[in-house]
């Protein structure tokens, strides 16, 4: 009889690690989806910076480009223009806060 209830015990335990593996590759799953969207949305912040930093660059240069063309590729050239077209329509909307005689956004 002992023997029969250590052969049940085991068995439960097993089931019990076994479910216990299944939630582990459940979270495991969840974890790497949210890595993998974290990693996609640092890649978007990044060809942001990198967008910016050619507007701020491209503004005080006399040739009127990046001294360096490396890693310019047409998405980050699209972002530059994106986030300057973000940039004007913010100013035109200030400007016209400000000729209203409205409150800035922050006020």
């Amino acid at each position: 009889m002992e023997a029969r209830e250590e052969i049940e015990c085991l068995k439960v335990k097993v089931e019990r690690l076994h479910e216990h593996l299944k939630g582990v590759e459940q979270k495991n799953a969840r974890l790497k989806r949210e890595v993998r969207h974290m990693q996609q949305k640092a890649e978007v912040f990044n060809i942001q910076i990198y967008a910016t930093g050619l507007i701020v660059h491209c503004t005080g240069c006399t040739i009127g480009g990046p001294a360096n063309y490396e890693g310019l590729t047409e998405d980050k050239v699209q972002e530059v223009e994106h986030i300057a077209h973000r940039l004007r329509v913010w100013w035109r909307q200030y400007q016209w806060r400000l000729a209203k005689g409205l409150p800035r956004e922050r006020d």
